[in-house]
């Protein structure tokens, strides 16, 4: 994935070689199989193949956007930052550009995953936008906004501006969950930031069956390997 929400057909491996180093990935990424006996395995689970499987689901719901637009953003996705390559990588999961009417934005996702703990998870998320607020993130949303710049249309790039993220940001908390949870819950950290009402959108994806959703997808990105690089 590039940064204008394309895939790059140029960067695609090929090759027995290329195949099985991308094997190596995936499987590090999300293990060999499904089975998760042990505490220690559920905790690997939980905190990282999941994690790291809903934070592509937060991308892929952004980069809908970059086609149509949703209610996700008040505008059309133009750039996307690429997901974590590792699922230990720190930073923010994701950083975008919209625009509306010719106004250019900055969306700044957050995603959480979790079976049965979505309010608390919310919460996490919301702590990451009042670090944002605080300036904390400020090197990673500036270096993220330096390289759309070669991507943006005449018009939107030059609207790109330190002041950009700070003025004109979105904050998305994406929370996927299975167990039921009222999000209209007041949450006064979240109405105490700068960013409009408007422009803060939780963003939710309720599964009737958690796990085999996450199994599901990791069972389809290993037999992808074998698919997709030739």
């Amino acid at each position: 994935m590039s940064i204008d929400a394309q895939l790059s057909e140029d960067l695609l491996a090929r090759g027995v070689d290329r195949r099985e180093e991308i094997r190596r990935t995936v499987t590090s990424l999300i293990g060999n199989d499904n089975v998760f006996v042990t505490d220690a395995q559920r905790q690997v689970r939980d905190t990282r193949r999941n994690a790291w499987i809903g934070e592509g689901v937060g991308h892929a719901l952004l980069t809908l956007s970059a086609r149509r637009e949703t209610s996700c953003v008040d505008g059309r996705i133009c750039t996307l930052s690429e997901m974590h390559q590792t699922v230990t990588r720190q930073g923010l999961d994701s950083v975008g550009t919209y625009v509306q009417h010719g106004v250019l934005g900055v969306s700044i996702g957050e995603s959480k995953s979790t079976e049965s703990n979505a309010g608390a998870n919310l919460g996490e998320a919301l702590n990451l936008f009042a670090e944002v607020e605080k300036g904390i993130h400020g090197p990673d949303l500036r270096a993220r906004l330096s390289a759309f710049r070669y991507v943006l249309e005449p018009g939107l790039k030059e609207q790109v501006k330190d002041s950009l993220w700070s003025d004109n940001a979105s904050y998305l908390p994406i929370i996927v969950y299975q167990d039921d949870y009222d999000f209209a819950t007041a949450r006064p950290k979240f109405d105490r930031m700068k960013t409009p009402r408007d422009r803060r959108r939780v963003i939710v994806v309720q599964l009737p069956n958690f796990h085999a959703f996450f199994d599901s997808v990791a069972d389809a990105m290993r037999a992808a390997v074998d698919e997709v690089i030739v």
